[in-house]
């Protein structure tokens, strides 16, 4: 059974919007994308000072241990 034109034209009309769509949310998706790499970046960098303040924390401790250590001798 053959199509009349206005189901054609509709089917048409369809095609476009869902095309219109996929832009819309290939750009969102994109954008998306763009804001999780600039939020990963903000992350690094808490993480990395996070990772040398625990250096810097069991230094001071063994330092501490060491003085107190050293005063008990006294």
């Amino acid at each position: 059974m053959a199509k009349s034109k206005k189901e054609d034209a509709q089917g048409v009309d369809q095609i476009k919007t869902f095309k219109k769509e996929l832009e819309s949310l290939k750009i969102t998706y994109a954008s998306l994308e763009k804001e999780n790499q600039v939020l990963k970046a903000k992350l690094e960098k808490p993480s990395s000072d996070h990772v040398n303040l625990q250096g810097t924390h069991m230094e001071l401790e063994k330092s501490y241990e060491k003085l107190v250590d050293s005063h008990a001798l006294l």
